[in-house]
C-alpha cells in the first residue's frame, strides 16, 4: 500500500513540476503581436461617402438648435 502511495505522491509532483514549467514557458515566450512584424497591406471596401442617405425624420443636428417659438421654463 506504501508503494502505491508513494507512486501517487510521485505523479502528483511531477504533475506540479509540469503545470509550473508550463506557466513559465508561456510567460518567458514573446506576445504574438510582437514576434510577427508583417507590412501593412491594403484592404479594399466600398466608399460609404459616395452614396447620399437620408436620415429618417430629418436632419438629426439642424433639430438641436431649431427655435421652436416656445419659451424654455429654467429652474
Amino acid at each position: 500500500m506504501s508503494a502505491l502511495y508513494l507512486m501517487a505522491l510521485a505523479g502528483v509532483a511531477v504533475a506540479i513540476v509540469g503545470l509550473a514549467w508550463d506557466a513559465v514557458t508561456s510567460v518567458a515566450r514573446r506576445p504574438p503581436w510582437e514576434s510577427s512584424l508583417r507590412a501593412l497591406t491594403l484592404v479594399r471596401t466600398a466608399d460609404r461617402r459616395e452614396h447620399a442617405l437620408p436620415f429618417v425624420g430629418g436632419e438629426r443636428r439642424a433639430s438641436a438648435f431649431q427655435d421652436t417659438g416656445r419659451d424654455r421654463i429654467a429652474a
